[in-house]
């Protein structure tokens, strides 16, 4: 190699040479190289998400739907999930299920431990001339044969003209309200004669301790349905036990003889737990937790009717509030967890939401309930396995024989979204540095170059001119 000295001859005069036109250059090439030098580092440790379509790979063959639903008027015993096949109804095996339900007081509230007690500030002995003679008045009117009479059938030789004068004549009317076509009524049949013959030979201790007579009626919901409707009736058998201000409370526990006598033994002396409206008594149920099911198109049903119960069609509601509805991989319940940490707040929200949560489906009408059709497709990453889904919502009209259910149809389209993180390697990372410094250096020479030349050829125009000046001086 040729020493410096020899060799600085061999270069261009503008890189041996210092100007101050090569000064500034040089400071706005080193201004360069450092900004394209962050700009390029940044988009180095910078990491993107890119999205693409494929047929779908969702892994496994089962899928997890998660759900917290208020269902207003519709009690826990009564409320089952069940799925169902969307071409023949068939039912679908659940491959696993957990949820638990939670019941709601008539405002969709859940319950409190607490009951509020009501007093009573008359005058017992006031109180009781007024009943009796109140019982003696309906005796000569009505006929005691008649007020102590079921309400069995509409032709049973009895009037059933005044439901009023029933519950006022007794101190308490143990009231089992049926229907014929109810099979769950036909199995009680035979154990309700049995209460009625061990509960109309007692007395029973009320609130003051006062022995009392409690008096069983069976009513025919079919014959006496008017009746029936404005009691509030939707569930059949249904036992309530009256007072003679006709306020009541409900039986809700496991039908037995035992069970029913100590219900009444212990109800006929608390003050508490009584209600003027049958609405009072409307309890709701909230359904929280999840359902495994296969992964093929088919409908969850909130199955109203499969309690101990047979509901009459025409009095069920299947009004409901969406807490949370989402679908979900069961095989890893931490992915939208760790998902969330490798997407940004805008595709988070795009991936995780739930279009039916925080809103209420309220039937305004008999005969009809919601239908909700939602389109799932699945969303792969390094993290695991989302769901997204859009949902519109119908309202079914139904026939009088039918019950209503809360339903939500669900389609699992044949393809997926796969998102991956797209970095840019180090080989780039340094090719392109070596670009960015060879290209700036090429750029800064020309300009210099450039720069020089028209500087030299600008100096030669002006020392032409002075010369021809002087000459015409000289002349």
């Amino acid at each position: 190699m040729l020493p410096a000295s020899l060799s600085a001859k061999w270069m261009p005069r503008d890189f041996v040479e210092a100007t101050a036109t090569g000064g500034a250059v040089t400071i706005v090439a080193y201004v360069l190289m450092l900004v394209l030098f962050l700009l390029e580092l940044r988009s180095f440790l910078k990491t993107n998400i890119i999205s693409t379509l494929s047929l779908s790979d969702a892994p496994g063959p089962h899928l997890r739907i998660n759900l917290d639903i208020d269902m207003f008027n519709i009690e826990c015993r009564n409320l089952r999930v069940v799925m169902l096949d969307d071409l023949d109804r068939s039912p679908i095996k659940l491959i696993s299920k957990n949820y638990e339900l939670t019941t709601l007081d008539s405002v969709g509230q859940r319950k409190s431990s607490h009951s509020t007690k009501v007093g009573a500030d008359t005058d017992e002995d006031e109180d009781e001339i007024k009943h009796k003679r109140t019982m003696h008045e309906l005796e000569a009117t009505d006929g005691r044969k008649e007020l102590d009479s079921d309400w069995a059938s509409s032709h049973d030789g009895f009037k059933h003209q005044s439901w009023e004068h029933v519950l006022e004549y007794h101190d308490f009317t143990l009231i089992n309200f049926f229907a014929g076509w109810c099979s769950h009524c036909r199995k009680f049949a035979p154990m309700w004669d049995e209460i009625a013959t061990q509960i109309q030979g007692g007395n029973f201790q009320d609130v003051d301790g006062r022995q009392r007579a409690v008096k069983p009626i069976k009513v025919n919901c079919v014959d006496f349905g008017d009746l029936c409707n404005k009691q509030g009736i939707d569930a059949f058998p249904t036992i309530r036990l009256y007072r003679r201000d006709q306020n009541f409370t409900r039986y809700n526990g496991k039908r037995s003889l035992d069970g029913i006598v100590s219900w009444v033994r212990d109800t006929a002396s608390q003050s508490s737990g009584w209600k003027q409206h049958h609405g009072e008594l409307e309890n709701g149920c909230n359904i929280k937790g999840f359902v495994i099911v296969p992964r093929v198109p088919g409908h969850i049903e909130l199955m109203v009717g499969l309690g101990d119960q047979d509901l009459e069609p025409t009095a069920t509601n299947v009004s409901h509030r969406v807490r949370h509805f989402s679908f979900s991989d069961p095989m890893n319940q931490m992915n939208r967890v760790l998902f969330q940490y490798g997407l940004q707040s805008a595709m988070q929200a795009l991936l995780f939401s739930s279009p039916l949560d925080g809103q209420s489906f309220v039937s305004e009408a008999f005969h009809q309930a919601f239908d909700h059709h939602m389109m799932v497709v699945s969303s792969i990453h390094p993290s695991g396995i989302t769901y997204q889904f859009s949902s519109r919502d119908r309202v079914t009209r139904l026939n009088t024989s039918t019950v209503p259910q809360a339903r939500f149809f669900f389609d699992i389209e044949p393809f997926s979204i796969l998102y991956q993180n797209e970095g840019k390697k180090w080989y780039d990372f340094a090719t392109m540095m070596l670009s960015i410094l060879g290209g700036l250096f090429v750029l800064l020479r020309l300009t210099t170059r450039a720069s020089l030349s028209t500087a030299s050829a600008l100096q030669r125009s002006s020392g032409k001119g002075a010369t021809s000046a002087a000459r015409g001086l000289l002349t």
